[in-house]
């Protein structure tokens, strides 16, 4: 997936929501000016990282910072850094993305899966060390980081070693511990925690989405404010997503070999619908991540089904994703063991490690469906 835009993003610490913790230690830094020269944020995609990463940039790249109503301090909005911030032209600020691969000189007609090191050496290092020419500082913002190859890491870390003093680099990542030890240890590491059901259930109303697909996809967005905003802009597409996962509940339910590489078909062609969708929602990301994520939301379908069977009669009927599908789910319960459950779920997790290294989508889902349903 591509950087976000930041011109739709909230630049603006005030309409952050929740993530105190983060916001507070880089409020404190500011005010001290004892800002780190590198962060990590790390969680959940969707949570927050990258708007707080925008508000954060136009606050150090701004030359007049004010202290808001709520003690936050922000970027001034006026200044002609902030203004050139909001006109995404901001010459001492660069996004850095592995979408950015096609711009380099060591091209390829692929989409690629990682970030290399030419990305990171023509778009971070080779400007690095040019002095701010609109500002006092220059601030890099690195999307997708735990996708960095060794070879880019390992060029990062010269600059990590001894960076310049006007220079702040924030690495946005899901997976902190497929960093350098090296760029870990050298770098501010701030955590972002999923945000409660009740608040996502709140901005999918904003959308006009009430009642089951409301409940089903705030469960779905798994505490990702980002998520549940597409779950809710497909929803309103007119794409079904509760159908969606009635499909992979027949599949899950299927008891023979014939019944289920019918009903994969079936999948199949949600996902196709699904990455239709996504080209219209997400029109800057590359076609290869649109399928990574269709399949992936599909998945994480298979996901809650699989985990809402493990946990019935452990909590509540009101703490199952799948409430509304609840005889289905008691049906299925009975033909699986702990174990086998337990099994299900690793074998979903090695699925979505396969969708991420860009194996044959129709062989993972072959392998997931038919270990698990029979």
């Amino acid at each position: 997936m591509g950087p976000p835009d930041v011109s739709d993003r909230a630049i603006s610490f005030q309409q952050v929501i929740d993530q105190k913790k983060a916001i507070q230690s880089l409020q404190k830094a500011f005010a001290t000016n004892r800002w780190a020269h590198a962060y990590i944020f790390a969680g959940p995609v969707g949570v927050g990282r990258s708007t707080v990463a925008s508000a954060w940039a136009r606050l150090l790249l701004c030359n007049e910072p004010v202290l808001t109503k709520d003690e936050l301090y922000d970027g001034c909005g006026r200044c002609g850094s902030c203004l050139a911030f909001t006109r995404e032209a901001h010459p001492d600020l660069q996004l850095v993305s592995k979408e950015l691969y096609q711009y380099t000189a060591a091209r390829a007609n692929s989409g690629p899966v990682e970030l290399r090191i030419d990305v990171i050496r023509e778009f971070l290092i080779s400007k690095a060390f040019l002095r701010p020419s609109l500002s006092q500082r220059r601030v890099f913002i690195v999307f997708e980081a735990d996708k960095l190859n060794t070879q880019a890491q390992n060029a990062l870390l010269k600059v990590l070693e001894e960076p310049p003093g006007y220079c702040c680099i924030v690495l946005i990542c899901s997976r902190p511990d497929r960093l350098l030890s090296t760029i870990r240890s050298r770098s501010v590491v701030l955590r972002f925690g999923p945000l409660d059901r009740q608040v996502l259930q709140a901005q999918l109303a904003q959308m006009q989405l009430e009642g089951p697909t409301a409940r089903y996809l705030a469960f779905l967005s798994r505490g990702s404010l980002g998520t549940a905003r597409l779950l809710g802009a497909i929803a309103r597409s007119g794409l079904d997503l509760l159908e969606s996962r009635n499909a992979i509940l027949a599949c899950l339910s299927a008891r023979s070999v014939c019944q289920i590489m019918g009903l994969i078909d079936h999948v199949i062609g949600r996902c196709e619908a699904l990455c239709k969708v996504l080209v219209q929602l997400l029109p800057e990301t590359s076609p290869a991540d649109l399928r990574r994520r269709s399949h992936g939301i599909l998945l994480g379908m298979a996901l809650l089904i699989l985990e809402d069977l493990l946990k019935m009669g452990l909590v509540s009927d009101e703490n199952l994703a799948n409430l509304d599908r609840i005889d289905l789910l008691r049906a299925l319960a009975v033909h699986m063991t702990k174990d086998h459950k337990i099994r299900a779920i690793e074998q979903a997790y090695a699925a979505s490690a396969a969708f991420e290294a860009a194996a044959n989508e129709r062989l993972v889902w072959e392998r997931f469906l038919l270990g698990t349903g029979l």
